[in-house]
């Protein structure tokens, strides 16, 4: 069952990032009006789909984990999943996290995250999310 549960994911990942990939690649040797029209469409359905998937994690599975998973196998969880991120995307990624982390999540997060990914957050983290998500939404 497991197993079907994860080929499930990955092939359905698979499937929008690949539709995604095509026109891409497609623009890439012709980059016309009309490719990049193409483009921005595929982009903007990814981008409608992943956002309704990580609003119902966060609405349905992460209260659920939070009821049913200790604090300990949580954590376990969440350095899983850190372990699989290439290392030349934490800053990324945990300035994401900070970005939509409540004030008392923040301070457990800067509690528990060691002293160099503190400081590069501080240093520069925060403004690179702020520029990065600026250009993503043209704000």
């Amino acid at each position: 069952m497991l197993m079907g549960l994860e080929t499930h994911h990955v092939s359905e990942d698979e499937f929008l990032v690949t539709r995604v990939r095509a026109v891409l690649d497609g623009l890439a040797v012709d980059p016309r009006q009309p490719l990049c029209e193409q483009v921005a469409a595929q982009l903007a359905e990814l981008g409608s789909v992943l956002t309704a998937h990580m609003d119902e994690e966060e609405n349905t599975i992460l209260p659920l984990a939070a009821e049913h998973l200790s604090v300990a196998e949580q954590e376990e969880l969440g350095e899983i999943s850190l372990a699989k991120l290439d290392k030349k995307h934490l800053l990324r990624a945990f300035s994401a996290l900070m970005a939509v982390a409540t004030p008392e999540e923040q301070r457990t997060l800067l509690t528990k995250a060691p002293l160099p990914a503190r400081l590069l957050w501080r240093l520069s983290g925060r403004r690179s999310h702020a520029r990065w998500e600026a250009r993503l939404y043209g704000a």
